[in-house]
């Protein structure tokens, strides 16, 4: 492994690392959906803090921006 593998493989971590941190939900979760204006429940709220929409709602935000791939 040479100079130019190293610094590739650091540069996917960071990469990586970046993405997590940025699609983590942050902060206090919303009790009811920001799309739908459903009830969130509130085992969805521990489980993901910083949660602003259902499951279902979020199931159909992922699937639409998949779309675009």
């Amino acid at each position: 492994m040479d100079f130019a593998d190293i610094t590739q493989i650091r540069s996917e971590q960071e990469e990586r690392e970046m993405l997590s941190s940025r699609l983590q939900p942050k902060g206090d979760s919303a009790l009811f959906c920001s799309d739908c204006g459903g009830v969130i429940p509130v085992k969805r709220r521990e489980l993901v803090p910083g949660v602003k929409t259902c499951i279902l709602c979020q199931k159909e935000r992922e699937r639409s921006s998949m779309e675009y791939f």
